[in-house]
């Protein structure tokens, strides 16, 4: 499967750019495996050729010239390891001239363990980072590079541009200089320890504080760059609406200045990075570069198959012209030859005249037999040539079907691939018709309480100004907005380091963050969305709690029957217990033990207590997250509830 992809152009001439990245494929493979290699390296691959120095690693050199004028150099490098294997795919391509020389790289990885429908995790792959150093790299507008690319001012109007685009491959990650501080110190910052995973796959740009400040201006609230902050930039980025902001996520400036914070938030961004452009449609002129390509590589494998089956079929035994003439000779008695017959006159008296007459007769019919014997030379020497054309035809026949089986597995793992994509889409397809019906299902009964309650308002602020009291009435309590919600996954796991988050008592967290920022890949905002809703009404729970006025008894009542001024939540969203299969099979209660305050008793010598307790937050595929919690509210020092899991939905006897 894909694990790494980078498409970009450059503008050196492009026969000068086939001769420089064959030459860094060359030394990066001589390099990798020099001991396989040997003295001689990659001498032998010629365009053209495959060259298997090793059972489990092979080359192929692809060089070729169309009718159109468009050279295509492919090199490709297979690295096996049993059934896995990993396969190194760089092509160059482009007009001879009047046009921009297109470098793309794919690279295919086995499967993760942990994670088989997703490829193992891959760094940057040090040829590309060569790449990246030789040439000015540039994905249809955006700059691709090693390093981040430091904006001023007078750049703004061009980056907003750009960004408006939605032609390129990659993300866009801008990042904004704090005050007062180096802006080359900073780009050094972002780099080292943010983006220097997303190298080949996405721009970087580092904006000076007068830029930041100039960006800034220009854009709506939602797509602001905070100093001391980095936003991700899809393409297509409407910059004027305020809406279009929630596509765009961004890194607070906490994130950096913590580094566990800033370790998770940049393995969350390569991971972004990678997953999006790795599942990004490239150019059609790509595509068709690409075509020939896998033409010319099929043709290798072929010829090289069919050149096997001339070698074999060349070791057979064969009946070739000479060797019929000596089994046609071996037939004749040698007392019928001229030799044999003078040898025995000579040793013989003199015979009659009429014994004389017979030699002669025997003569002539030795002639006769000699004119057959080369008659029948030649009818086998036909044979022969007949027999070899055959065998031509034969190999030419054996080709044809190799390619055209070639073909069909090719077709059939198209096929396949198409109806796997579609299986998922139809999937994800459904997982969404669920979220909305979900959705509806929860708004139709959310609308009734909200207009009821803006009446039981409206009445309550009549009530007021008939007493006298019409400030008190429409002041607005700015505490009882609450927190804004985080804008990713990353951003809640910094303002909850602590085990705590401002604006919302009565939550403990002790939950891996590493995990939670995983759910970054998926890109979706309504879960983050309605993992904020959970953990607000588990704020107002705690809070019920400890008012003996509400005499709720515990989450379950609370959500039945939400008493007045608090945050509901539909019960059906709560799940008090797992089955009885997950709580009595070791395995499976072990994935939920999560750890907890000390001052929670019963808990293991690691610190952790059974937690079976949890919200769905969505249902979706695979994933389906859920959120674990342990109610403590009545615990003695505690008074909180402990969250203790955030993330994709763990084992239980329906996993397979």
């Amino acid at each position: 499967m894909l694990g790494y992809r980078s498409t970009f152009t450059v503008a050196d001439p492009r026969d000068s750019v086939v001769d420089r990245v064959r030459g860094i494929m060359v030394r990066w493979s001589e390099a990798k495996h020099g001991e396989v290699l040997g003295p001689h390296g990659l001498d032998d691959l010629v365009p053209g050729s495959r060259v298997s120095p090793a059972p489990s690693l092979e080359f192929f050199l692809v060089d070729t010239t169309e009718e159109s004028g468009d050279r295509i150099m492919g090199f490709v490098c297979v690295e096996s390891n049993g059934r896995d294997a990993w396969t190194s795919q760089v092509m160059v391509a482009g007009p001879e001239e009047g046009g921009r020389t297109v470098i793309a790289v794919d690279i295919d990885a086995q499967s993760a363990s942990t994670e088989p429908s997703r490829p193992t995790t891959m760094g940057v792959p040090r040829f590309v980072r060569n790449m990246l150093e030789e040439f000015d790299c540039d994905d249809n507008g955006i700059t691709l590079s090693n390093d981040p690319r430091v904006l001023h001012a007078e750049d703004v109007d061009t980056l907003i541009k750009e960004l408006g685009e939605d032609d390129h491959h990659g993300l866009v990650l801008v990042a904004g200089t704090p005050e007062d501080f180096p802006v080359d110190r900073w780009k050094s910052l972002i780099d080292s320890k943010v983006t220097c995973g997303t190298a080949g796959q996405s721009a970087v740009y580092v904006l000076d504080a007068k830029a930041t400040e100039a960006f800034n201006a220009k854009v709506s609230p939602r797509h602001e760059v905070l100093p001391g902050g980095l936003r991700t930039f899809l393409p297509g980025a409407h910059l004027n609406e305020p809406q279009d902001g929630i596509r765009h996520r961004f890194l607070v400036p906490g994130s950096i200045a913590d580094d566990v914070a800033c370790q998770r938030a940049a393995r969350a961004i390569e991971r972004r990075a990678r997953n999006f452009t790795n599942e990004r449609a490239q150019d059609r002129q790509v595509r068709r570069y690409r075509q020939v390509l896998d033409r010319h590589l099929d043709d290798i494998v072929f010829a090289q198959s069919a050149e096997k089956e001339r070698r074999r079929l060349a070791v057979q035994p064969s009946l070739l012209p000479n060797e019929a003439y000596t089994a046609i000779e071996q037939q004749i008695p040698t007392t019928l030859t001229a030799d044999a017959l003078t040898s025995q006159a000579d040793q013989v008296t003199p015979v009659p005249r009429a014994d004389a007459t017979v030699i002669e007769a025997l003569r002539v019919e030795l002639a006769q037999v000699r004119s057959e014997a080369e008659s029948l030379r030649t009818e086998a020497g036909e044979h022969q040539r007949a027999l070899l054309a055959a065998e031509t035809t034969n190999d030419e026949i054996r080709q044809r079907l190799a390619s055209s089986a070639n073909e069909v597995e090719r077709l059939n793992e198209q096929i396949e691939a198409v109806i796997d994509e579609r299986d998922l889409l139809k999937k994800a397809h459904e997982d969404l018709e669920l979220e909305l019906a979900i959705a509806i299902e929860e708004t139709d009964k959310s609308v009734p309480r909200m207009v009821r309650a803006q009446r039981e308002i409206l009445r309550l602020r009549r009530l007021l100004e008939d007493n006298g009291l019409s400030a008190e009435a429409w002041n607005e309590d700015p505490e009882s907005v609450g927190p804004e919600r985080p804008s990713s996954w990353n951003e809640l796991a910094v303002r909850a380091s602590s085990g705590h988050l401002e604006g919302l008592p009565g939550v403990t967290f002790t939950c891996d963050w590493d995990i939670v920022a995983d759910l970054d890949d998926h890109s979706d905002v309504l879960w983050l969305t309605k993992t904020w809703q959970i953990l607000q009404v588990l704020s107002d729970y705690a809070r019920a709690r400890a008012d003996s006025e509400c005499g709720v008894k515990n989450l379950h009542t609370y959500l039945q029957e939400t008493p007045p001024g608090y945050l509901p939540l539909p019960a059906s969203k709560y799940k008090p217990r797992e089955s009885d299969t997950v709580t009595n099979r070791p395995e499976l209660a072990k994935e939920r033990m999560f750890p907890v305050p000390v001052t929670v008793p019963g808990r293991d010598r690691n610190g952790c207590v059974f937690m079976q307790a949890h919200f769905v937050i969505a249902q979706s595929s695979m994933v389906s997250p859920r959120l674990y919690l342990y109610d403590a509210t009545r615990v003695r020092g505690c008074g909180d509830v402990i969250v203790g899991y955030i993330g994709p939905h763990l084992r239980n006897a329906h996993t397979n």
